[in-house]
């Protein structure tokens, strides 16, 4: 039976990033984000649009980025059908195969640091990041420098390598440690499946 679907878009603060709220989940669980069309039939579609760059899902949302070459006038008609017409059989609770280059697996005692960095992003920053159609991950912990990546609207936006960034900082000088560095990984990719 078809699920009946509510689709609405807003513009993120990244001008080449759109995030489509829907009724229904696009993704349960972690949020994943895809830079190539994975083995899943909706985003398939949706990378078959020319000028589609990445895909990031979580909970009911559903965030395209687009190249700078492309109008979102010329997209976003094309991706609202694909997800009208795909959605309502789109499983959100869909597996995929951990294809990410590398997982860091963090030593005991940076673990907990992690840990404690994790929940203050959890409860401080992600929930404006994900308000915004992107998120982040932590790569790195090392001599007081948190290296993070970002993904989704996040991850190609202007502000998230300047401002955000220093409000990230800013959060954990006060939350976590004074001394606390942060910095992006612009170049991995590890974030993608």
């Amino acid at each position: 039976m078809k699920k009946n679907i509510m689709l609405i878009h807003e513009m993120t603060p990244n001008p080449n990033a759109v995030r489509m709220i829907s009724n229904l989940d696009f993704r349960v669980g972690e949020g994943v984000a895809f830079n190539k069309a994975p083995n899943i039939p909706m985003i398939e579609a949706i990378f078959e649009i020319d000028g589609v760059k990445e895909v990031f899902l979580l909970d009911n949302f559903i965030t395209i980025t687009k190249g700078n070459d492309k109008k979102w006038s010329s997209l976003l008609d094309k991706v609202r059908d694909i997800i009208e017409n795909f959605l309502p059989f789109h499983d959100p609770e869909f597996k995929i195969e951990d294809k990410r280059e590398s997982i860091k697996e963090f030593p005991p005692e940076v673990k907990a640091e992690v840990e404690k960095i994790e929940k203050i992003l959890n409860d401080k920053v992600r929930p404006a990041l994900q308000g915004d159609g992107g998120d982040l991950r932590i790569e790195d912990l090392e001599d007081n420098t948190l290296t993070i990546s970002y993904t989704g609207a996040c991850g190609s936006c202007p502000s998230a390598t300047a401002g955000t960034l220093k409000g990230i900082e800013e959060i954990l000088k006060s939350e976590y440690s004074k001394n606390i560095k942060v910095k992006t990984d612009q170049d991995n990719t590890n974030f993608f499946y």
